[in-house]
C-alpha cells in the first residue's frame, strides 16, 4: 500500500497558534500580532474562558453544559446547543489553513479540552509564576480583573480568589510603578468621582472594549477614542472614568467654536473662572498643573484638534497625575497619544437558538433594552430572532442607529422597521426631545463629517461610494482615475469617514452603509453614471482573470465578490468581455464550492446567449456550467449543453469541445447509473487527451476515471472480483495524478481525496484516514469546499467505524454545514449516514 503522510498531524503541534488573555478578556491573540475581542456569542466567549481556566485539561461536555447553562429549563435542547457553540468557537480557533482538531482536542470519549502546546494563557502562565515566587513577574501578568463580563457562577470562585490576590500583589505594583512615577497616572487615587453625567438610559457594556481601555489608562494619559459618529465614543469614555476610580470630569466641547471657548469650558468644568490679567491659557495651565491627580474626557474635540493640541501637551507634561480621555473622529497627533478605534458592534454569526440568549450579544441586548423603553408591554417571541439579529445586521452594529430603529417599535412591528431599512438607512429619526440636534437622526449625526471636507475630498469620497464590501489602494485609484487616490484614502481614514482592515493584504477599505449612503448623494447623476461605468468595467475585468489552473487569481475574486456582483448589474451582454465575466465567474464559484452563486450566475447570463460573440466563448460557458449542473441533479439540462458542445466540435473542428463532450457526458452516465458508459466515455477521453498531449486534459481525463470506477466498484458485492479490480485501477489512477500535480494545484486535493476514496472502498481504513486529511487540509488551503464535503462525510464514516462517536458527530455536523453551504443536492446513497 502506498501510504501519503499529511503534511501536519494534529496530533502534533508544537507552534503555539493563539494566546489566550483572561485578565481583561477574553481575548485571542494570534502569533502574527493580531488579536480577536469579538466571538460570535457570549456563549462562545463563555466556553473559550472555562476552557482556559482548566488550561489542557479535559472537560466534560456534561461539565461545559452545567456551565454554560446553569438550571436550564429545556434541558433536551442543551446538547444540540452546546454543538452549537463548540461548532462556532472551532471556527474562530481553527479557521482556513489550519486542521480540523489542531486547537479543540476531543479525543477523550465525550470531552473537550485545548490542545497540548497550540496555546498559551495567560492565567496558566500567572500561576506557575506565583507558584516559583516569581510575584514582580506574575504581578505584570495580573493587570485587570478576572473575566469581567463573565457573572456565572463557575468562575465567581476563580474571580474572588484573584481579586484578593490583586490586593496582595498592590505592594509590588506600586513599588515598581514608585520607580517609574509616570507609568500609571491613575494608581492610588482615592479621590471620589464627580462630573460626571448620569444618563436614563442602561448602558449596554461592550467589557472587552471596557478591559481594553482600563489597560491602557494604567500606564498611558492620554487617549483619543476615534470613530465614526454615532459609534458611542461619549459614552464609552464616561464608563471608562467611572470605572478608572479617579476624580473625573466631563467637558463638552461641540458648542465650542474657538480655543478661548475651549478654555473657559474646561476651567468652568474644573470650578474657577477666567481671571485678569493673566490669558486664559495661562490661568487653564495653572489650573490644571496644580489639579493634583485627575481625568479629563474632552468630549467631541473634532473641530478644535489644530488649536488645542500644543496646549494639551504642556499640561500633560506639567503634571505627571494629569490624565485626558479624548473623543474626536481623528487623532491629535501628539507624542505619547494612544488612539483607540472605536468599532461597531459585531453581529451574532449565527441565529441564537432561544430570545434570552439575545442578551449574550451586546448589539441585541441594546436593541432589546431601548425597544423595552419605547414599548414596555412589547413581547419577545422566537420568531422575532431572525428579525432582531437582520435589524442589527443591516445597521452594521452601528450604536446610535440601533437606538433611533428601535425607538421605531412605537408605530412599526419589527419586519415593517427592517423593511424600511432596505430603502433609505440614513433617515432614522428620533422624536425625542432632549436629545442633542445632531443625535436626533443618523443623517444628522452624520452630516458634521462632510461639511468639514475639501470640494475635492467630498467628490472623491463620493466616487469611492460606488465601491461594494471594500476595495484596495489599486482598485481605488484604477476606478477613480485620481492620482492622488492614496493621500486621500488616508485623509478619510483619519477623519473615520472609512475604516482600514489591516489584518489582510493588501489592506482593505470599506464604508459603513449610513456613510456610503451619504457619500453617493455628494455626485450629480452624470458623475454617479460615469463612475459606475468605471467600476462596472473594472471588476468584470477582474472577474474575467479567473484561471482555473492558477488558484492564486481566485483570490481577488474571493475578497471583491460584492464589487463583481455589483459589476454584472445592467452590464451589455453583447461584448466579450460580459462573457469572460461570466465565465470566471462561474469557474470561481465551482471552484470554491459556492453551487448557489454559480447557478445565479448561470442563469442570469442564460438568458443572453444568442448575444454571445463566438463559439469558443460558447463552449467555455458551457463547460464552465457543466461543472456545476450535475452536482445539483439538473441532468436533463446538462446533457443539452453537451449536445450542443458535440455541435460544436464538428462544425467548428474545436478539439477542446469533443474532449469536454467525453469529459461530461461520461460523468453524467455514472451519475445517472450507466457506469459502464461513463468509463469508455472518460477512456476515450484520456486517449483524445494523451493524444494531444495536453497536460491539464490528461490531468482531467484521469481524475474522471477514477471516479467513474470508483462508482461502478460502489454497486457490486464485496467478494466480487470486478470490484476489486475496479477500486485498484481507480487507486492507480489516482497515484498518478498525485505525481503529476503540484500542491498549488486545484487538483492536488482530488487526487488524494480519490486515492482516499479507493482505500476506503478497499478496506484499508488506516491510509484512508491519512490521505482524506491530506485531501481536507490541502482543500482548505485551496479553499475547494467541495472537496472538504466529501472529507468530512467520509471521515466522519471512518471516525465511526474506529468507534470514536464523538469525532464522528463533530465531521458529520461540519458536513452537514458544509453540504448546506455550497448548495450540494447529489441524490444516491453515497449521502446517507447510515450507508457504509
Amino acid at each position: 500500500m502506498t501510504s501519503h503522510t499529511p503534511s501536519q498531524n494534529s496530533k502534533e503541534i508544537t507552534n503555539h497558534i493563539w494566546r489566550i488573555q483572561l485578565f481583561g478578556g477574553p481575548i485571542l491573540h494570534s502569533a502574527n500580532g493580531t488579536q480577536q475581542t469579538r466571538f460570535r456569542s457570549k456563549k462562545v466567549a463563555t466556553l473559550l474562558s472555562y476552557l482556559a481556566i482548566h488550561f489542557e485539561q479535559p472537560c466534560s461536555r456534561e461539565a461545559l453544559i452545567e456551565a454554560l447553562w446553569p438550571d436550564d429549563p429545556n434541558p433536551d435542547a442543551l446538547p444540540n446547543r452546546f454543538r452549537v457553540t463548540l461548532a462556532s468557537l472551532r471556527r474562530q480557533l481553527e479557521p482556513l489553513g489550519l486542521p480540523f482538531g489542531s486547537v479543540l482536542d476531543t479525543s477523550v470519549a465525550d470531552c473537550v479540552s485545548l490542545r497540548k502546546g497550540a496555546t498559551t494563557c495567560d492565567l496558566a502562565d500567572f500561576e506557575t509564576m506565583y507558584a516559583q515566587k516569581n510575584l514582580n513577574a506574575a504581578s505584570e501578568l495580573l493587570h485587570s480583573p478576572l473575566l469581567p463580563g463573565i457573572y456565572d457562577e463557575w468562575v465567581s470562585e476563580h474571580q474572588t480568589r484573584f481579586n484578593i490576590l490583586i490586593g496582595e500583589l498592590a505592594d509590588i505594583r506600586a513599588t515598581r510603578e514608585a520607580e517609574t512615577p509616570q507609568s500609571s497616572a491613575l494608581a492610588n487615587s482615592n479621590s471620589s468621582l464627580s462630573g460626571l453625567p448620569s444618563f436614563l438610559t442602561e448602558y449596554i457594556p461592550n467589557q472587552s472594549v471596557l478591559s481594553q481601555i482600563a489597560v491602557i489608562l494604567k500606564s498611558n494619559r492620554l487617549l483619543t477614542i476615534t470613530g465614526t459618529a454615532g459609534i458611542g465614543k461619549t459614552r464609552l469614555s464616561i464608563e471608562a472614568a467611572r470605572m478608572s476610580e479617579v476624580n473625573s470630569l466631563f467637558v463638552p466641547l461641540s458648542d465650542c467654536a474657538t480655543i478661548d471657548e475651549f478654555y473657559e469650558a474646561i476651567l468652568k468644568a474644573l470650578g474657577t473662572g477666567t481671571q485678569n490679567p493673566k490669558s486664559a491659557g495661562e490661568q487653564l495651565l495653572d489650573a490644571l498643573k496644580n489639579s493634583g491627580p485627575i481625568l479629563i474626557i474632552l468630549d467631541n474635540i473634532d473641530h478644535l484638534v489644530d488649536q488645542t493640541s500644543e496646549i494639551l501637551s504642556v499640561a500633560l507634561a506639567q503634571n505627571p497625575q494629569l490624565t485626558c480621555i479624548t473623543t474626536s473622529r481623528q487623532t491629535l497627533e501628539i507624542p505619547g497619544e494612544v488612539a483607540f478605534r472605536l468599532e461597531t458592534l459585531p453581529i451574532p454569526a449565527d441565529y441564537p437558538a432561544a430570545v434570552t440568549e439575545l442578551l449574550d450579544y451586546p448589539v441585541t441586548a441594546l436593541f432589546l433594552s431601548r425597544i423595552n423603553q419605547s414599548r414596555p408591554d412589547f413581547r419577545l417571541r422566537e420568531s422575532d430572532i431572525p428579525l432582531i439579529v437582520e435589524i442589527c445586521a443591516r445597521l452594521q452594529g452601528l450604536p446610535l442607529a440601533i437606538e433611533l430603529a428601535a425607538a421605531q417599535i412605537a408605530t412599526h412591528s419589527l419586519s415593517e422597521i427592517l423593511s424600511h431599512l432596505s430603502q433609505n438607512l440614513v433617515e432614522l429619526k428620533s422624536r425625542q426631545r432632549t436629545l442633542s440636534p445632531k443625535h436626533r437622526s443618523l443623517r444628522a449625526a452624520l452630516q458634521s463629517s462632510f461639511d468639514d471636507l475639501s470640494p475635492e475630498l467630498l467628490n472623491f469620497l463620493g466616487q469611492l461610494a460606488c465601491f461594494w464590501g471594500g476595495f484596495t489602494h489599486l482598485a481605488a485609484q484604477e476606478v477613480t482615475a485620481n492620482s492622488n487616490a492614496q493621500s486621500h484614502i488616508s485623509e478619510l481614514v483619519h477623519r473615520s469617514l472609512i475604516n482600514a482592515q489591516i489584518d489582510i493584504q493588501p489592506t482593505r477599505f470599506y464604508f459603513l452603509e449610513s456613510v456610503r449612503q451619504i457619500a453617493q448623494e455628494q455626485l450629480s447623476p452624470d458623475q454617479l453614471e460615469l463612475i459606475i461605468e468605471s467600476h462596472r468595467n473594472y471588476f468584470l475585468r477582474k472577474a474575467s482573470e479567473v484561471d482555473e489552473d492558477a488558484m492564486e487569481t481566485l483570490e481577488p475574486h474571493d475578497l471583491d465578490k460584492l464589487n463583481i456582483n455589483a459589476a454584472f448589474h445592467n452590464p451589455n451582454p453583447n461584448t466579450e468581455l460580459y462573457w469572460k465575466a461570466r465565465i470566471g465567474a462561474i469557474s470561481h464559484a465551482n471552484l470554491r464550492g459556492n453551487y448557489i452563486i454559480g447557478m445565479r450566475h448561470i442563469r442570469e447570463s442564460q438568458i443572453h446567449l444568442k448575444s454571445i460573440p463566438n463559439h469558443h466563448l460558447r463552449r467555455d460557458w458551457i463547460v464552465s456550467s457543466l461543472q456545476i449542473f450535475p452536482d445539483v441533479n439538473l441532468f436533463e439540462e446538462a446533457e443539452q449543453y453537451v449536445n450542443q458542445l458535440r455541435e460544436i466540435s464538428v462544425e467548428a473542428s474545436d478539439l477542446k469541445a469533443e474532449f469536454e463532450y467525453r469529459i461530461n457526458l461520461g460523468l453524467i452516465r455514472s451519475r445517472q447509473g450507466f457506469f459502464i458508459e461513463g468509463i469508455n466515455l472518460h477512456e476515450s477521453a484520456l486517449q483524445l487527451a494523451n493524444e494531444t498531449k495536453e497536460i491539464s486534459w490528461i490531468q482531467s481525463a484521469v481524475a474522471h476515471l477514477s471516479g467513474s470506477l470508483h462508482s461502478f466498484a460502489r454497486t457490486l458485492e464485496a467478494n466480487d472480483p470486478e470490484r476489486a479490480k475496479a477500486l485498484l485501477r481507480a487507486k492507480d489512477l489516482a497515484n498518478q495524478l498525485a505525481q503529476t500535480v503540484c500542491p498549488a494545484s486545484r487538483r492536488y486535493p482530488l487526487a488524494f481525496l480519490l486515492l482516499a476514496v479507493a482505500e476506503y472502498y478497499l478496506g484499508d481504513f488506516s491510509y484512508a484516514k491519512l490521505n482524506f486529511q491530506i485531501a481536507f487540509d490541502s482543500a482548505i488551503a485551496l479553499q475547494r469546499q467541495t472537496i472538504q464535503t466529501y472529507c468530512t462525510y467520509f471521515m466522519s464514516k471512518i471516525a465511526s467505524h474506529q468507534g470514536d462517536d464523538s469525532l464522528a458527530e463533530a465531521y458529520w455536523l461540519e458536513f452537514s454545514d458544509l453540504k448546506k453551504q455550497t448548495g450540494f443536492n447529489l441524490t444516491g446513497n453515497i449521502w446517507n449516514r447510515k450507508n457504509t
